[in-house]
């Protein structure tokens, strides 16, 4: 199923790692299948999708951070929290709340309020992957942000690169200082030869990390698009 964007309402990352003694195999069910269809329910969904993390497609093989980032547009009206309002919302909390012990480790559950931007959308790509980007602690926010989406045209250049989004994080859990991660990247490549190359590559990866000022944590993933 084609990934389609939603023009509108507020879009929330949640990212998730599995509960402890869960394989990823089971963990991918429970969310596909049972969590799922628990988080269509909740009144004011336009858009959901599930990004199932997938083992590295070549090495270096490094461990993921994340077992899976959901992405949901909800309506504009609600509370301007981290959550995107999800944690006053009834049906959320009877429903998939109430769901998320039985599969995912809700000690290190986070949420990610964003605005995106479509850098490049020459087409859909058949490979999708996400680079997570938390700047380093002598960077200041106004240089990382700078840094990060001040120059999108070389990136539009960097070869097998179908699409490409940006995300500006401009919310996060209130019990938390700083946000998990202060930006996150999504992008579609034209197949697994070309995302090999580019990671492959010293100055491609640089550039996708915009030299050092920040840490970026890279992610190949499979989109299962719910609504």
């Amino acid at each position: 199923m084609v990934e389609a964007r939603t023009p509108s309402g507020r879009k929330l990352f949640a990212l998730i790692v599995r509960r402890p003694g869960l394989s990823q195999a089971a963990f991918s069910a429970h969310w596909r299948t049972v969590h799922g269809p628990l988080a269509l329910r909740i009144p004011g969904l336009r858009h959901y999708v599930q990004n199932h993390v997938q083992p590295w497609p070549f090495s270096p093989v490094e461990p993921p951070v994340l077992d899976g980032i959901s992405e949901a547009w909800l309506d504009d009206a609600g509370p301007e929290d981290g959550t995107g309002g999800l944690h006053a919302d009834p049906a959320y909390l009877e429903g998939a709340r109430r769901d998320e012990p039985t599969f995912m480790d809700v000690t290190r559950h986070d949420y990610l309020r964003v605005e995106e931007t479509a850098v490049l959308t020459r087409s859909e790509g058949r490979v999708k992957t996400v680079l997570l980007a938390r700047r380093r602690a002598r960077t200041a926010l106004r240089q990382f942000q700078e840094a990060w989406f001040g120059s999108p045209t070389e990136l539009k250049r960097v070869p097998g690169l179908c699409r490409y989004v940006q995300n500006t994080v401009t919310g996060w859990p209130v019990d938390t200082a700083r946000p998990a991660y202060d930006a996150v990247d999504e992008l579609w490549w034209e197949d697994l030869p070309a995302l090999r190359a580019a990671y492959a590559d010293a100055a491609t990866w640089a550039l996708l990390c915009r030299g050092d000022v920040a840490v970026a944590a890279a992610l190949h993933v499979k989109p299962v698009v719910l609504r």
